[in-house]
């Protein structure tokens, strides 16, 4: 592991699939072999592992509808999507997204008719 301090970046050559900046020891205790120092590793916060979702929907006239699925990756799960996707075969790669995009549509649920319940109650 190496620290670009100029960059305030942490180089990790564990793996070929992280992105930049990107450790899985943030959090622990590293070893400066310049000084003999010993320092927390934390990387910054743009690097810490999550996964960010931003759904567009679209609603046509005819009740239909068009989602639009963006995820973003970072730290972790980056390194863990990038290494199975860059693996796959572009056969593999398709039915992976056809996959994806048929657990979303599972989910969803169909309405033929839309109805609201409005009630109020007031106390005497």
């Amino acid at each position: 592991l190496v620290y670009i301090p100029e960059f305030n970046i942490f180089l990790n050559s564990s793996t070929q699939y992280a992105g930049l900046g990107y450790t899985p020891y943030s959090g622990n205790i590293g070893l400066n072999l310049e000084n003999g120092s010993v320092n927390a590793i934390i990387s910054e916060a743009g690097h810490h592992s999550q996964i960010k979702k931003k759904y567009d929907i679209n609603l046509n006239n005819d009740g239909s509808a068009l989602i639009n699925v963006t995820c973003l990756f970072r730290g972790a799960f980056f390194e863990k999507m990038n290494r199975s996707t860059s693996e796959m075969t572009p056969e593999l790669l398709r039915r992976f997204f056809a996959a994806s995009a048929n657990d979303f549509r599972r989910a969803v649920l169909r309405m033929d008719s839309v109805f609201h319940v409005f009630t109020s109650q007031s106390k005497n």
